[in-house]
């Protein structure tokens, strides 16, 4: 029997933050839309048949699946250059073995060779296109090495495979932000609602936000989150946290209460600090705008963040 090892490439953290066009007089009720969004809709979580080639079958001499035991032996035992190894030797005795090349991937991974990992992934998804687990690695290494456009390719093929699984939208959503298509990716954010809501999985159907986009600002990490159901006293749309190591120190948000809203300001950005300092930019809007109108001003308020004083 074959045995894939999964690597572990998530680099962006979970969670999220929302917000959709809408006139100042009239906050939107995410949380009720969500639950009109219903499962029993007609039609509603209907997802296309995969057209995809037949599985791939494997069946590797015993020489190859020895060498690709031992890598497996070795890579219990966390010896990842003598996995990569074994996999390697796997893959050149029989060059039809998919699982090898996965894994031979997950060992360049470990060994911080992405360069060489992304053409393993890349050969597994060649002798079985029909390998979701290879795409998603694919994605997330070009995505890290800031090849967007091919990050966006190789998640949407695995989405064709896979429609119903929420991160690969999430992916596609990040990817579309990183090369600046904001209408596509706002289709694709509610399609992210779509695919949460009908998801079999409690933890995905209990997902409360997620992140649409990840930047680096001077040096500094910037998750951008979408709630999925704000409060409706307190209502966050959008968040940008700002994480130097593993740590969230600032976070800025595109936000509304009920005193803004009685003046007619819809939503406004603050800055929130670990030790419960608070205050409100003078930038503030009468229509809640949809992200790909407030990011660059977000992103100036984080720079400005830093030292606590709001931009001018």
């Amino acid at each position: 029997m074959n045995h894939r090892v999964a690597v572990a490439l998530g680099v962006f953290v979970v969670a999220a933050c929302g917000g959709t066009v809408a006139p100042a007089t009239t906050v939107p009720d995410v949380a009720q839309a969500d639950a009109a969004m219903s499962r029993a809709a007609a039609g509603f979580c209907d997802f296309p048949a995969a057209d995809a080639p037949a599985a791939h079958e494997e069946h590797p001499s015993d020489p190859a699946r020895n060498a690709y035991e031992r890598g497996l032996e070795e890579t219990e035992l966390e010896d990842y250059g003598a996995a990569q190894a074994a996999y390697a030797e796997a893959l050149s005795l029989d060059p039809t073995y998919s699982t090898a090349a996965y894994n031979l991937g997950v060992s360049l991974v470990r060994l911080g060779r992405d360069e060489e990992a992304v053409a393993a992934f890349e050969r597994a998804v060649t002798i079985d296109p029909t390998s979701v687990d290879a795409l998603y690695n694919v994605g997330l290494l070009r995505y890290q090495r800031r090849e967007f456009d091919a990050a966006l390719g190789a998640f949407r093929r695995a989405r064709v495979l896979a429609p119903r699984e929420f991160d690969l939208t999430k992916k596609i959503v990040q990817s579309l932000h990183a090369l600046g298509r904001f209408d596509e990716a706002a289709v694709e954010r509610r399609e992210a609602r779509r695919v949460r809501a009908c998801s079999d999985r409690a933890d995905v159907r209990e997902m409360t936000a997620f992140v649409i986009d990840q930047l680096e600002v001077d040096g500094e990490t910037v998750y951008v989150y979408e709630i999925f159901e704000p409060d409706p006293q307190w209502t966050v749309y959008y968040s940008f946290r700002v994480i130097v190591g593993d740590r969230a120190v600032r976070a800025i948000q595109l936000e509304s209460d009920p005193v803004t809203r009685e003046q007619g300001v819809a939503a406004l950005f603050g800055v929130d600090f670990p030790d419960e300092r608070h205050f409100t930019t003078p930038r503030a809007y009468r229509d809640l705008p949809e992200y790909g109108a407030i990011r660059e001003t977000a992103l100036e308020i984080v720079r400005a963040s830093r030292t606590g004083i709001p931009p001018g």
